[in-house]
């Protein structure tokens, strides 16, 4: 099997490690190919293609010439599936699929994977093509789950797909007994407010020291606010850290985050607190761990905990009794090998499907040949409107051709606006041009006449002298 991975960035994430993880696992069974706009050398993938536009800003033909690029890749190396990634790749993704006559698969990542979209046009495609053309939807969370199966008719498309953990890159954990913590995250807006909830009941928790590990813009903002709070003796910024699971093994008595460093902390048998979504949640048990395998490991529907239990969990951690029971459950149901044989037989029963005309569509957007942006091109739209108003199945689609109308509406109105007033501007323009003339023709008839009046005037005199 030849799979072309789409996506648009392949830098630093939990995304670039679950598809590296992926192709770990099976490149003895597939032939992988990786079409990206921002690519990190680091990573040594095979068979590189780097020549994309893949934006929100891209123009009409930038679209144009990357779907065609898409299309040699296919060609020329047989390809078999496309699956695409988040973001402005999807489009000119599933395009280049339906006109090379492949399956395309689509992966949720998160809640940006689905609304990232700003425009009617982006907005619009995006439903539509998730509906008719995407064959087969992974989700990594039930959150994916849920509103994906309101956007598709074909509720079967979607899959549960975890992200996974390499098991031999985590082994067990030497835990350490010195009260010390390690805090992983980004120090971004999104994170900053979490981390600084726990910063101000550290005190009051039974905690000796707390490295944080990550970097981020406001980096700089929460090495102030802890030596504001008299916290530089406890708090410790570490920053990135390249080798950070075999720093987390050995120094620590329990991890914090979320998201795939809280599935790292649990594979090396590390008590882990979940902190994010600006809450502190608790410590992991079989409850929390049977509820947050569906939700990527996060703790966004999850409550606040109590000072009080926390207190309480912490202390059992330091004595013994932390429950880790489901430890073995996620290592069976979250290994690499797993989650990647049932991500292989997923692929495997993929077939061909297409009820959009994407290509007589493609062929009208080339014949534009215009350097307007894509996604908030009415030209583009009023193709959309064309070849796409008749397969309207649900109410959602409905809504948004009423708004694509209401804005081409407005657009043409405010064209009609602009057109007057450029038509007026023009005629003020042309009328200021004739008063002019008029000015300098009668100047320059009052100089004349003046100059015939000091002339006659001179030979008057001249008669009168002599």
């Amino acid at each position: 099997m030849n799979l072309l991975i789409v996506s648009e960035n392949f830098l630093n994430g939990g995304l670039e490690t679950q598809i590296n993880t992926m192709f770990q696992n099976l490149k003895g069974k597939i032939t992988f190919f990786f079409a990206v706009k921002n690519y990190d050398t680091k990573w040594n993938l095979p068979n590189i293609y780097t020549n994309f536009h893949f934006s929100n800003y891209c123009t009409i033909n930038q679209f144009c010439e990357d779907v065609d690029n898409l299309i040699q890749i296919i060609q020329e190396n047989n390809i078999d599936i496309i699956h695409v990634h988040p973001f402005y790749s999807f489009f000119p993704a599933v395009f280049a699929a339906k006109i090379c006559k492949i399956p395309v698969v689509y992966t949720y990542q998160g809640i940006s994977s689905y609304n990232f979209t700003c425009e009617i046009n982006d907005t619009l495609l995006f439903n539509l093509l998730l509906d008719y053309e995407v064959d087969k939807i992974f989700c990594v969370s039930s959150e994916g789950d849920e509103i994906f199966k309101n956007i598709v008719f074909d509720k079967n498309k979607i899959t549960f797909l975890p992200n996974s953990i390499d098991l031999n890159k985590f082994g067990t954990a030497q835990m350490s007994s010195n009260k010390s913590w390690a805090l992983v995250s980004r120090l971004d807006d999104d994170k900053i407010s979490s981390i600084k909830l726990l910063l101000k009941i550290l005190n009051s928790i039974d905690i000796n020291e707390l490295h944080i590990f990550g970097d981020g813009t406001n980096k700089n903002y929460l090495q102030q606010y802890i030596s504001e709070n008299n916290l530089n003796k406890k708090v410790f910024l570490e920053g990135h850290c390249d080798n950070l699971s075999q720093k987390l093994s050995k120094n620590f008595n329990g991890i914090m985050g979320i998201g795939r460093v809280a599935m790292e902390a649990i594979s090396m048998g590390m008590p882990i607190l979940l902190i994010g979504y600006n809450k502190i949640s608790g410590m992991v048990d079989s409850n929390i761990y049977h509820y947050i395998k569906y939700e990527n490991f996060t703790n966004k529907n999850l409550p606040n905990i109590s000072l009080n239990k926390l207190k309480e969990q912490i202390s059992q951690i330091y004595n013994g009794t932390y429950d880790k029971t489901f430890y073995n459950y996620f290592k069976e149901e979250f290994s690499s090998n797993t989650v990647s044989n049932l991500y292989y037989n997923e692929l495997e029963k993929l077939n061909f499907s297409s009820l959009l005309n994407l290509q007589d569509l493609y062929n009208d957007i080339k014949s534009i040949n215009d350097d307007d942006i894509f996604y908030n091109s009415f030209n583009i739209y009023t193709l959309l409107k064309k070849y796409f108003s008749f397969y309207i199945r649900q109410p959602h689609q409905k809504n948004l051709f009423i708004i694509g109308n209401y804005l081409l509406t407005q657009q043409n109105i405010n064209n009609s606006i602009i057109n007057h007033v450029d038509n007026s501007i023009n005629s003020i323009k042309n009328e200021i041009n004739s008063f002019n003339k008029k000015f300098d023709d009668l100047s320059e008839n009052s100089m004349t006449l003046a100059n015939f009046k000091r002339k006659l005037k001179y030979k008057f005199n001249k008669k009168l002298g002599g």
